[in-house]
């Protein structure tokens, strides 16, 4: 998923930088996106040194929200009769549970961020309060958004904004969101690599030699995320199975909580002895 996230943000960003100044295909506008993201990914080495990229998702996100609830609420009278709703759609469950378990998918990040956080014991508290807010834009959106185009509500909503400078500005917005994002994702995969790899001892105890090493393994990191995303640019279907893998990754860990908590953390093969 460390992985997965940062393929589908590249191929939204390379959509929405073709949406808004054309000139260039996807495929430019997704290698585009990538050296960009690359530029943090390479300078800063933990996460709390990238923060100041995650709070402009705050604004970002407000913006954005702010935008699709005012168009929905304009629209809603001007498509009432023009589009179909369904209050349960059986044929879309599936893909639609994949896509709120991608929604919620931040978890992977969770360890590096309780870690960077200066006073980690009230990380329970700011990921309860996170989870209460995000679970409350998530349904306005959805809610107003179905409620304004029905049917024809498309992947992602800002597709339905009608054209203009101020849809164009939230994608930009949005792009610029997804962008700052992506370090976010990629820095914490990138660290449990270099503590796997041991890069101080593999370059001898050279601080200088490690930092070389580290940039390194952060381009080819961010290589292969830019092959995925150019290999696979079908943005609503790949973070539909992104979504349905983290799904079932989800309900195995349910299923199996003491087995996967051992597992873990004893570093040692676990059989159950009886049924939990």
């Amino acid at each position: 998923m460390l992985l997965g996230v940062p393929v589908v943000y590249l191929i939204l960003a390379g959509m929405n930088l073709e949406l808004i100044f054309g000139v260039f295909s996807l495929k430019v506008w997704i290698a585009i996106s990538a050296f960009l993201v690359l530029i943090p990914f390479v300078t800063f080495k933990t996460l709390k040194e990238i923060a100041l990229l995650s709070a402009f998702g705050v604004f970002a996100t407000i913006v954005v929200i702010g935008t699709v609830v005012f168009y929905a609420i304009h629209d809603l009278p001007m498509n009432s009769g023009k589009v179909t709703h369904k209050f349960i759609d059986m044929t879309q469950f599936a893909s639609a549970l994949g896509s709120v378990s991608f929604s919620y998918s931040g978890n992977y990040i969770y360890p590096e961020v309780e870690a960077s956080m200066s006073n980690p014991r009230d990380f329970s508290k700011v990921l309860n309060y996170s989870m209460v807010i995000i679970s409350a834009m998530y349904l306005v959106t959805a809610i107003l958004g179905y409620a304004a185009y029905g049917n024809l509500t498309t992947s992602p909503i800002l597709n339905n904004l009608p054209e203009g400078f101020v849809s164009k500005f939230s994608m930009f917005v949005i792009t610029a969101h997804v962008l700052f994002a992506i370090p976010v994702n990629v820095t914490t995969f990138s660290l449990e690599m270099e503590r796997q790899l041991d890069l101080l001892k593999v370059a001898g105890g050279d601080t200088t030699r490690e930092d070389r090493y580290r940039v390194v393994l952060r381009v080819g990191i961010m290589a292969l995320i830019l092959i995925l995303a150019l290999l696979v640019p079908f943005f609503k279907d790949f973070m539909t199975l992104l979504g349905a893998l983290c799904n079932t990754v989800s309900v195995w860990r349910t299923i199996h909580p003491r087995k996967f908590l051992i597992g873990f953390f004893s570093g040692s093969h676990f059989h159950l002895s009886r049924p939990f």
